[in-house]
Order: structure tokens, then C-alpha cells, then sequence
């Protein structure tokens, strides 16, 4: 598991993507890396909308005005994306400082990172506006499904064995196989670990901002693989 410090550098300081790749000299093969080192997700997503690289966090350009028109490249997903890394930033601070005016939200991640308690709701979020901004540049890894795996975790409570899961045929991995297995069921969700998120009439759930957003979804860790394609995960 990344430090949550390490997410909040990939975010608003910068964000490096290294390739491995091999290189043959005659009956000789190297391993090679070839790094890329690039600004912080946030300020990309930023660059992506065309707003300038100078301009405060938060201010972001709006289409609201009659006649007006939105930028060169201006997309409604990743202006979704950083009006909720700004809206949420913001409240993140206010309760870590107990109230106080609005930060910039470059500066509030950055001064969310020196504390040492982090609530779980800012892990949530750091991590889902990691996944989003990668997804959203191009950097996720691609996934594959597992059509042959419905989704279904057996977990033991205080009143034995229970399953929980959609037993839908919904479930993703990376095709670098570095991260868990995901159920990208957008009305799947993990209610055992997270019981005080509610669901609305639609299907839709209180902890989730967006149609992409798949926070607090049921997950398997690589180590629980084996158990799961046998059934008994």
C-alpha cells in the first residue's frame, strides 16, 4: 500500500512514470528504465482544460455565461474531477484546522501532507483522485475482465460466515496484475467495511461524487486469488 504522503506528492508536486523495457547486444540482454518526470496529476488535469499554468487552484474556467464557450479541450469529466479535488481540499483543511478562510488547493494537499492523523474519508479521497486523474491523462493501466469470476467475498462476523458481493460477472484487474481485483459494478459496494453510506432510490451511493467513481468498492488482494478462483473467497 502507497503512502498516502507519496499520493499526495503524485497529485500537486509531480508525478513520474517509469517503463521498463530490455535492450539486446548480441547474445547479451539489459534491463532498462526509461523514466518520465512530469508535474504534479493536478496540475495536468489543470494543463488539459487549457487554463493556465500560473493561474490559483479552484478558479477554474466556467461556461456559465450566456454565449460563453468553454476552452480549446475542456472536458465535462475533468472539470468535474477538479471541482471536487477543490470542494473537498477545502473542507479537508477547514476540519483539520477546525474552521479558517479557503485554501488554494495546491497548498492545502501540501499542508494536509505534514499532518500525522489523516481522517479515512481524506485516504478515500486521495486515493479515488489519484485513480480519476490517471484514468482521466491516459496513465491507468489498462484492466481486463474476468468473465469467468462473478463477484462474491465470503467474510467471517459475529454471526458466522456471510457473502457479499453483486454476483455480477463484473470484475476487473490490471493487465500488469499489480493491483487488487475490482468490481466495477458502479452498484456494488463494500456495506460490511462501510456501513455508513447510504443508497438512494436509483442505486446510486452517498459516498460516491460521480459515474466513475467507484470508491468503497469490493475488492481482492493478489493474496486472495487463489481462494477466489476456487470459490471460496
Amino acid at each position: 500500500m502507497r503512502d498516502w504522503r507519496d499520493i499526495v506528492a503524485d497529485l500537486v508536486d509531480s508525478f513520474d512514470v517509469s517503463t521498463p523495457y530490455e535492450m539486446r547486444s548480441g547474445m547479451v540482454t539489459v534491463a532498462c528504465r526509461h523514466s518520465v518526470h512530469s508535474e504534479g496529476l493536478y496540475q495536468q488535469l489543470r494543463a488539459a482544460l487549457g487554463e493556465l499554468p500560473g493561474a490559483a487552484g479552484g478558479e477554474h474556467v466556467h461556461s456559465g455565461k450566456p454565449g460563453s464557450r468553454p476552452p480549446v479541450g475542456w472536458r465535462a469529466d475533468l472539470s468535474q474531477l477538479l471541482a471536487d479535488i477543490d470542494g473537498r481540499t477545502h473542507e479537508h483543511v477547514r476540519s483539520a484546522r477546525d474552521g479558517g478562510t479557503r485554501a488554494e488547493t495546491v497548498l492545502g494537499l501540501r499542508w494536509l501532507a505534514k499532518t500525522s492523523d489523516p481522517s479515512a474519508e481524506l485516504l478515500d479521497d486521495l486515493r479515488e483522485w489519484r485513480r480519476l486523474a490517471r484514468l482521466s491523462l491516459g496513465y491507468q493501466v489498462p484492466s481486463a475482465g474476468l468473465p469467468s469470476v462473478v463477484c462474491g467475498q465470503r467474510r467471517f462476523s459475529a454471526g458466522g460466515w456471510v457473502t457479499i458481493g453483486c454476483g455480477e460477472r463484473s470484475l476487473r484487474v490490471a493487465v500488469d496484475v499489480e493491483s487488487a481485483v475490482w468490481c466495477a459494478n458502479s452498484a456494488c459496494h463494500d456495506s460490511a467495511s462501510y456501513r455508513d453510506c447510504a443508497q438512494n432510490a436509483a442505486g446510486t451511493w452517498s459516498c460516491r461524487r460521480s459515474d466513475r467513481d467507484l470508491r468503497h468498492s469490493i475488492t481482492w488482494e493478489p493474496a486472495m486469488w487463489p481462494s477466489m478462483l476456487r470459490g471460496t473467497a
